[in-house]
C-alpha cells in the first residue's frame, strides 16, 4: 500500500511540474513566434516537461491534438506548430 501511495505522490509531482511548464510557455511562447513544432516541443522539454504524464489528451473537432495537464496545455496542430491553450 505505501508503495502504491509513493507512486501517486510521485505522478503528482510529475503533473505539477508540467503544469508549471506549460504555464510558463504561454510567456515564452508570445515572445517567441515559431512556425513550426521544434522550437516549442523543444523548449519544453528543455524545461523539463515529461510528455508521458498529462491528465487529458484530445482530438479537437478541426483534428488538432490537444495535451492537457489540468488547466493548462498545448494544442499540436496539422501544420506542425505547437501553441499554448
Amino acid at each position: 500500500m505505501k508503495e502504491a501511495a509513493e507512486s501517486v505522490v510521485a505522478v503528482q509531482q510529475i503533473l505539477k511540474k508540467n503544469h508549471d511548464i506549460l504555464r510558463a510557455f504561454k510567456v515564452w511562447n508570445t515572445s517567441n513566434i515559431v512556425a513550426s513544432d521544434v522550437p516549442g516541443l523543444t523548449w519544453l522539454e528543455h524545461q523539463g516537461f515529461d510528455f508521458e504524464h498529462h491528465t487529458r489528451l484530445c482530438v479537437n473537432p478541426t483534428g488538432d491534438t490537444e495535451v492537457w495537464c489540468y488547466d493548462e496545455g498545448y494544442r499540436l496542430d496539422s501544420s506542425g506548430k505547437v501553441t499554448p491553450l
